[in-house]
């Protein structure tokens, strides 16, 4: 092929000349990410405007990366023996569930989400007995109709709930209109970074978090503030002196 664009007058350089003097491409470059991280002062700003069911979402989510798909299916008899034992479910439909990540918390090692989880059991004692951790009341009964139980969230509950609150917080109120708030994905993106950032190995938060890639994980925590660490290097008078 005898530089085909050029031939057809599409360009006068050959794009894939070596040549320094030649005409480059240019690379575009990766867009910028429209959609805001979360920050921990802010997800516990967003949770203080939230409705309950939305409340302990959140938070399992920032213990668990849990996405809202997984958290709206999380059921009470989900814990066996003190553990909550979970099949993620992007994973089971994109590996199927012999390579799907199978994952589980023993209670007794993390006292918060079994509180949390406790909390839930709760509440779902004034929703008739909901078998889903996380449930709400609907105001209107043709909203529950169509489901294996009237209390029972959707991972849409999750998403919109999370959203109001978002807006009633105010926090984003004067953003550029390039950019979008944070969803309940940016809490999972949280969770992930918090756990990066206390020094714990990416390969483990990967397999929490049921990425295949260590990249991926370590991509969650792009848009979050940096952490500063002092370099404890100091250039001296004497080292910068010059010579005699």
């Amino acid at each position: 092929m005898d530089n085909e664009p050029r031939s057809q007058g599409a360009t006068q350089q050959n794009p894939f000349n070596k040549s320094d003097s030649a005409v480059r491409l240019i690379e575009k470059k990766k867009p910028q990410k429209k959609r805001l991280s979360l920050h921990l002062n802010e997800f516990w700003e967003v949770y203080r405007h939230a409705e309950t069911y939305v409340q302990k979402a959140m938070v399992i989510s920032l213990m668990t990366t849990m996405r809202e798909a997984d958290i709206a299916t999380l059921r009470f008899d989900s814990v066996h023996d003190g553990q909550l034992c979970v099949s993620i479910g992007k994973s089971v439909s994109q590996r199927g569930s012999q390579g799907a990540a199978h994952l589980k918390w023993d209670l007794s090692e993390h006292d918060s989400l079994r509180a949390v989880i406790n909390e839930c059991r709760e509440i779902s004692l004034k929703h008739q007995r909901c078998p889903f951790i996380i449930s709400r009341a609907r105001k209107i009964k043709k909203e529950r109709d169509g489901f294996p139980h009237p209390f029972q969230v959707t991972p849409s509950d999750i998403s919109k709930g999370f959203t109001k609150a978002v807006r009633n917080s105010g926090i984003w109120k004067s953003i550029s209109p390039e950019r979008t708030p944070p969803t309940f994905h940016e809490v999972r993106g949280l969770s992930i970074s918090l756990f990066l950032n206390s020094g714990i190995d990416a390969r483990d938060v990967a397999q929490l978090a049921a990425h295949t890639d260590v990249s991926v994980t370590k991509s969650y925590t792009a848009n979050h503030r940096p952490e500063y660490r002092n370099t404890g290097l100091v250039m001296t008078n004497q080292m910068m002196a010059i010579p005699s």
